[in-house]
């Protein structure tokens, strides 16, 4: 099949709103639908309203209220839905974990958040089994459940009529905002429907070019972070079909786009670069002329990166800059092509920067990004809460700037700030700069203490087998150097020539209680293969002889902040 792409087509027209009619008035009246479909089974609109309504009416009969909790440590797949759409019609709080955080930290959240019921599945049972029996009385694993647990199968055997009392529920989403440990964002509950909120969501929806009429929405990133999770839900609610992979891998999605004809889909950046890496053969073969929409976020995007995803994909990409907390801006593929760089053009009265001063920052200089967003607290922490508003205005710890015509660009966390010579350095320009080298698809940047006070600055690159290593080095060097330029110190220089490789950094900030836990770990986490993780805004010295299990050498002491990906 020959390729068919997006580029040679004009921007669509975009409609004021589509329909939303959620998902549990979908059960009723079009109950054949298909909602899900994951790994060739398809779940019904029938089927997914009659699951929601029977956990619902369980949530009752066990005793649950307005503003309990129920938390999940759930992986891609329709349990999701069913458990967010019950909490959703029954006034509860829904806590959705992380699956890859270890044990110790999922069992902070399932307490700090008191949990009446954890659902688990059977995968990741292993990271609360015998922690967290004594503070949550309703124990569900979906699949093989061990003993004291209920398995979900019969946790979910009840009557499927829809609840004689219905009210809104919501999210309760962990972050670390600014900095510090994982905190619930609680919003307060309202008195309303479960389907009040959808009425704006449809006019979103509609202004950055989802059309009328069924869709096919391709959910490929974990449905346990807020923004995937949201977006797939949302559109679940206005009818489309949602088709879950397990994880994202590059070649999976492309053929699922093309073969199923999919017409959103929700990513980041580093998704992008998987895409473009294929081989030109795989990407010929795919017709991906379907996708109508195509949503990002989560981190600042390469202009190289963005470009090549426009040249392929057409006018479709769609990016916004939001947290848990709240949304700032959106981006349409128009606004960007001439505004490079920018992630939208925010309404000024809802979006301001804070400077180092203290004051609000005029065009042209960096600040702190405060927005108005629905109020929420940090639960059980007022003084992370306080700390996070100015007045009427709240931050999630972004630094950007405006231009003259009040386009705003993002240029990272003020805690991933790097401090060497008296400069500003972010690690996200560093990573966007190396992007534009074509033997660079991968890069990473970070940066630690020196006695001095500065910072050494660290890149850590993946070449292409087919690159000259030299060539790579040069350019990298070459482009870290324009710091050094400026820098009013040249003693506190940008460190890119350090024999320490990047796994040996990652392997230095490990924590030494943490290092004998299991060798098995996402690569989120700090080491390539040890479990030991570092938690944002903290700081972790490493003893001179502790020894990494997935490490061959001894690492010298290090200090360092948190890197980005830990966020």
């Amino acid at each position: 099949m020959s390729t068919v792409v997006n580029s040679e087509r004009e921007d669509r027209q975009q409609p004021t709103g589509i329909a939303m009619p959620g998902a549990w008035l979908l059960g009723q009246r079009d109950p054949s639908r298909p909602a899900i479909v994951m790994e060739g089974e398809t779940t019904t609109f029938g089927e997914l309203v009659s699951k929601a309504n029977q956990l619902s009416n369980k949530f009752a009969d066990l005793g649950l209220t307005r503003g309990d909790v129920v938390a999940g440590l759930l992986l891609n797949g329709t349990e999701f839905y069913e458990i967010t759409l019950a909490c959703t019609q029954s006034g509860l709080y829904f806590v959705p974990i992380n699956t890859h955080l270890a044990g110790p930290e999922v069992e902070y959240i399932v307490r700090d958040c008191d949990a009446s019921v954890l659902i688990v599945h059977a995968e990741l049972a292993d990271k609360v089994v015998g922690r967290i029996e004594d503070a949550v009385p309703h124990r569900v694993v979906i699949g093989s459940a061990p003993a004291d647990w209920s398995s979900y199968e019969a946790f979910t055997l009840f009557a499927d009529e829809t609840p004689a009392t219905r009210s809104l529920g919501s999210a309760m989403m962990y972050t670390s905002g600014t900095t510090g440990r994982p905190k619930g964002v609680r919003r307060p509950m309202i008195d309303a429907t479960p389907e009040s909120p959808l009425q704006a969501t449809g006019p979103f929806f509609g202004n950055v070019g989802i059309p009328h009429g069924p869709g096919r929405h391709l959910v490929c990133s974990p449905v346990y972070h807020a923004a995937p999770g949201g977006v797939s839900l949302s559109l679940l609610h206005a009818g489309h079909t949602l088709y879950v992979l397990p994880g994202f891998d590059a070649e999976t999605v492309l053929r699922t786009i093309s073969d199923k004809a999919i017409t959103s889909s929700h990513m980041v950046p580093t998704h992008f670069q998987r895409l473009l890496d294929l081989p030109a053969g795989v990407r010929d073969s795919c017709d991906i002329s379907s996708v109508d929409v195509l949503f990002h976020a989560g981190a600042p995007c390469p202009p190289a990166t963005k470009r090549a995803m426009i040249d392929w994909f057409g006018p479709v990409l769609v990016e916004y800059l939001g947290s848990t907390e709240g949304l700032v801006c959106v981006c349409s593929t128009a606004e960007w092509l001439e505004h490079p760089g920018t992630v939208g053009r925010p309404d000024p009265s809802a979006v301001m920067l804070r400077g180092l001063d203290g004051e609000q920052a005029p065009p042209g200089e960096e600040g702190t990004i405060y927005f108005k967003t629905s109020p929420f607290e940090y639960l059980g922490d007022p003084e992370k809460t306080a700390a996070a508003q100015w007045g009427e205005f709240t931050t999630s710890g972004d630094v950007g700037r405006f231009d003259d015509d009040g386009y705003l660009y993002i240029l990272d966390r003020r805690v991933d700030l790097i401090l060497t010579g008296g400069v500003n350095v972010y690690p996200a320009e560093v990573e966007g700069a190396l992007l534009e080298h074509p033997a660079l698809p991968m890069s990473e940047s970070s940066a630690s203490p020196t006695p001095s006070g500065a910072n050494e600055l660290w890149r850590s690159s993946n070449w292409r087998p087919d690159s000259s290593a030299t060539a790579t080095k040069t350019f990298a060097q070459s482009w870290t150097s324009t710091y050094v330029s400026r820098s009013p110190a040249s003693s506190d220089r940008a460190n890119t020539s350090s024999p320490r490789t990047f796994r040996d950094r990652r392997q230095a900030r490990c924590r030494a209680r943490s290092c004998e836990n299991s060798p098995t770990v996402s690569r989120t986490d700090i080491c390539c293969r040890c479990p030991c993780r570092f938690r944002s805004g903290e700081r972790s010295t490493l003893p001179q002889q502790h020894r990494c299990p997935a490490s061959t050498s001894r690492r010298r002491p290090s200090t360092v902040s948190a890197p980005n990906s830990l966020r």
